[in-house]
């Protein structure tokens, strides 16, 4: 019996793209149903309407967990983000209809913008209900080690690597790896302040502010926005248990804010750079 009710909550994932296809000739309505079929599976799974969250931890420390942070990056960013390329598409800009008449929104791309949204809300509850069948909580935990220790390996990781990574965009025909070490040491050093705070470890937390704002700059000037957003949501899920209150109050905001402004940001930069210097 529990497990036909379960088989009948994971179909239930499947409903928003099902509804979505119905309305595939008006790709207006299509499009909205599937962008809030991924709230709607958002909700669902992460309420533990669908299968009991695990109570091994609390909520705020299982965060990092498939469920919660891989899902929020896929459909927070992936699947919701795009409800800013489609208002451009309908007429819309920074929230405002434009007053432009001779304005016609292009029924072709409409329609491939909401085939596209589909495919993510499909591929949202596929993804999901993977997640969901294969999580088995607790897990025996073999190995520990000491935060602190942790903390100074995040550091030292990050102040090697970064070097390393200037060395290698210098190099001809290593600039592929510039990419790589850039990206491990912007996480490592997200992780080293994420663990400095709570430990209190004044110089350590110094150190990896300047590393974080050094490296937050570098991917600003870079045009890539997914460093930005990942580290500022690993930072801030690192220190919610905590800090609850106060990374509730300045991490959410955070978070919509670069949402909403950082793809604009993406392409008028990618632009500039195109036209100014042939490149960045």
């Amino acid at each position: 019996m529990n497990n036909a009710k379960s088989l009948e909550r994971y179909i239930v994932l499947f409903l928003p793209w099902g509804i979505a296809m119905l309305f595939k000739s008006d790709p207006m309505v299509s499009y909205f149903v599937a962008w809030f079929g991924s709230f709607l599976i958002l909700y669902l799974t992460m309420s533990g309407w669908v299968k009991p969250i695990p109570t091994d931890r609390t909520v705020a420390e299982q965060m990092m967990r498939p469920l919660f942070l891989i899902q929020i990056i896929f459909a927070g960013y992936m699947a919701t983000t795009s409800i800013f390329y489609f208002l451009n598409l309908i007429g819309y800009e920074d929230f405002h209809a434009t007053n432009n008449p001779y304005f016609s929104a292009d029924e072709q791309l409409l329609q491939l913008t909401a085939q596209c949204q589909r495919y993510y809300v499909l591929g949202h509850a596929a993804f999901v209900t993977g997640i969901l069948v294969w999580m088995k909580y607790p897990v025996e935990q073999k190995y520990y080690v000491e935060k602190e220790k942790i903390a100074n390996i995040l550091l030292v990781t990050a102040f090697i690597t970064l070097p390393v990574s200037v060395l290698f965009l210098r190099i001809p025909g290593l600039s592929q790896f510039y990419f790589q070490f850039s990206s491990l040491s912007f996480i490592a050093g997200t992780l080293a302040l994420a663990f400095a705070i709570p430990l209190k470890k004044l110089w350590n937390t110094v150190f990896c502010v300047l590393l974080f704002l050094s490296n937050f700059y570098q991917a600003l000037i870079s045009g890539f926005k997914e460093p930005i957003i990942i580290s500022v949501l690993v930072l801030g899920i690192f220190l919610y248990p905590s800090y609850k209150k106060l990374v509730a109050m300045i991490f959410i905001p955070a978070l919509l804010l670069l949402f909403m402004f950082l793809p604009t940001y993406n392409r008028i930069f990618s632009r500039e750079c195109m036209v100014g210097s042939g490149g960045c």
